[in-house]
């Protein structure tokens, strides 16, 4: 505890909360990337009235009743909105087309090798696993806008080499010949360093990803999605372990 209170200092925890908020930026960036940071107000309001849920004829009411510059941000949202439902509404279908053609492909004596067997029964069983989960359609979009930013990985990549170099500050003051010469203070010190360099890891990346997601709630909504199955979110019909989003996001 004492070497954690070390290397967490107000100038790592300052640096921390500064790379808070680069990611928080970078996070909104990647969103407004599309239309710019003037009309954002204008894509998270028509983003919000979409969700609402309209018939074909309302959508195309709406877009012919908006501005040239927001009928472009909201047939953008329009087309991945019905992207979305098509993906929900055809979940079901596609997950039992997988295990049906791998029941199939036993039949056929070109996959009758045992390694060909054992993959085709992994393949079956793992889309068994997911073959009855419900998905909906929900306000996911924070989620799905939050997973697609990778540049916290390298902010806490940068951190992290960061609190190494404190790690490393006993070579400069002599300490480390007091301790390398004491009964296993090597083994004391090696364990003390891998301990330290592993919590300061779940502690940063925690940061970061926590900082980035509650961003995008606070704008969109949906903070009911986190408790619903993976699957609703668009593309993950091959991830095969029922989870929730909150449990796939930890």
């Amino acid at each position: 505890m004492k070497e954690l209170g070390r290397l967490l200092n107000r100038k790592t925890i300052l640096l921390i909360l500064a790379a808070a908020c680069i990611c928080v930026v970078a996070v909104f960036a990647g969103d407004f990337s599309d239309c710019g940071i003037d009309n954002y107000k204008i894509k998270v309001r028509e983003y919000n009235w979409l969700i609402n849920g309209h018939t074909d004829e309302q959508i195309q009411q709406h877009a012919d009743e908006l501005a040239q510059d927001d009928r472009r941000i909201f047939k953008r949202l329009a087309k991945e909105y019905k992207e979305k439902s098509d993906y929900i509404d055809g979940y079901t279908e596609s997950v039992k087309a997988v295990i049906t053609n791998a029941s199939n492909m036993k039949k056929f004596s070109v996959f009758g090798t045992s390694e060909s067997i054992a993959n085709i029964n992994k393949t079956e069983n793992d889309y068994k696993r997911i073959e009855n989960v419900q998905v909906r359609e929900l306000n996911s979009r924070a989620v799905e806008q939050f997973l697609k930013n990778d540049i916290s990985i390298y902010i806490v990549l940068a951190l992290m080499i960061y609190i190494i170099y404190i790690i490393y500050e006993y070579r400069d003051n002599g300490m480390w010949q007091i301790i390398y010469t004491a009964v296993n203070g090597r083994m004391r010190i090696a364990v003390k360093d891998i301990a330290a360099v592993g919590l300061g890891a779940l502690f940063v990346s925690l940061t970061m990803q926590l900082c980035g997601l509650v961003s995008m709630l606070v704008v969109y909504g949906g903070w009911d999605s986190l408790t619903a199955p993976v699957q609703c979110l668009k593309g993950y019909n091959n991830f095969t372990y029922p989870i929730s989003v909150m449990t796939y996001l930890l």
